[in-house]
């Protein structure tokens, strides 16, 4: 992560987009290795606090938000707010769907309260800034809808 921030401060892009697809696996990795051989259970509420959410959380971060707006950012896409808030308004309604039915498929699939709190949070969050494109507000809606 100090090397994705060193190359986004660069404007370097594409290193960007190298370094947070690394991360993003090793976050998987992480994540997979927690699930299968270190189950959590209600019965050890600290290694669910300490442990298993904060994992999911930098994963659903890195994945839903980083990774996208990094790839946006190295194909040449750029935001200037307030005057180009609204610009591409249907890559912005494509990343939210995904994360949208990612977020469901693994809340229904897992039952995962931390994964469906996290992506509801993280849509109220994207959803509080002014001036979003209709296409944007469309999918954050169905979203938040479907993981309710």
């Amino acid at each position: 992560m100090a090397g994705y921030a060193v190359a986004i401060s660069m404007q370097s892009f594409i290193p960007a987009t190298v370094l947070i697809a690394i991360t993003v696996l090793f976050l998987i990795f992480i994540n997979l290795r927690l699930v299968i051989y270190y189950p959590a259970y209600w019965t050890h509420p600290f290694d669910y606090i300490l442990l298993h959410a904060p994992a999911r959380l930098f994963l659903l971060l890195t994945l839903t938000l980083l990774l996208p707006l990094t790839v946006f950012m190295a194909i040449g896409h750029h935001w200037e707010l307030p005057k180009h808030d609204t610009d591409y308004p249907w890559e912005g309604f494509a990343v939210i769907m995904s994360a949208g039915v990612l977020a469901t498929i693994i809340a229904g699939w897992r039952r995962d309260l931390v994964w469906s709190v996290g992506t509801v949070w993280l849509f109220w969050s994207i959803g509080a800034l002014k001036n979003k494109s209709t296409p944007v507000m469309v999918g954050e809606f169905l979203s938040i809808i479907s993981l309710s």
